[in-house]
């Protein structure tokens, strides 16, 4: 409290591989046989008004005078000397039964390479699996840098439409990683192609020689 101002929220994490998140894998490990998750990754696109200073985000926070209602801030502006960032590589570890769901590792951006994402997912599956969390499975969106990262670790220079596609897991040879698609983002950019699929549109969708267009799912 500074005079009449409350500072609500605030955290000091820095970025890169979390501490809390590997203490609490090594916790629930401890009481399991068999641990099973994956590893989900995205950019998020950071919003304004809550700042990172010196690689410490001090925020998700907002100052409200005493009289006011306190509310979380829902606004990031990124400070790191003099860059100005606009994404965060986030990925997120889940096991199947969720005893652990928690943010694994996260890298403020503007554009991540597939090389470097390659690199830190080989990092943080060693950290997971020598702490007794068996990853299965590597779930990304349908962007071209997530298929060029896809291809990588798979050491592939296509992907098969026919056939699950794996990456080796050098902890567990006999137990390959599988690399999923986000069903959730197939779903929206299927019905944005559906919604823009037209004579002349920005898509023209068919199968089988017949139009595959947004007017046939108006009129079921």
């Amino acid at each position: 409290m500074q005079g009449d101002i409350i500072l609500i929220n605030c955290i000091p994490p820095t970025s890169g591989i979390s501490s809390i998140a590997l203490a609490e894998i090594e916790r629930v490990a401890k009481d399991k046989e068999e641990l099973i998750g994956y590893l989900t990754l995205d950019e998020m696109k950071i919003r304004e008004n809550v700042v990172i200073r010196d690689g410490m985000l001090v925020g998700f926070s907002e100052l409200q005078p005493l009289s006011d209602k306190p509310t979380l801030a829902s606004h990031i502006i990124l400070i790191f000397q003099q860059i100005q960032y606009v994404f965060f590589l986030v990925f997120y570890v889940r096991t199947v039964k969720r005893e652990v769901s928690i943010p694994l590792a996260w890298y403020p951006t503007n554009v991540t390479p597939a090389y470097q994402m390659a690199i830190i997912f080989w990092e943080l599956l060693n950290e997971c699996e020598k702490r007794g969390l068996q990853i299965h499975a590597v779930v990304a969106d349908g962007m071209s840098v997530n298929r060029r990262f896809f291809k990588l670790v798979s050491g592939s220079s296509t992907i098969p439409l026919d056939q699950p596609f794996t990456a080796p897991n050098p902890h567990a040879p006999s137990r390959p990683i599988f690399l999923c698609s986000d069903p959730s983002h197939l779903l929206k950019t299927t019905r944005n192609s559906l919604l823009s699929s037209k004579p002349g549109g920005t898509r023209y969708m068919n199968m089988s020689g017949f139009d595959v267009l947004w007017t046939h799912v108006i009129d079921l």
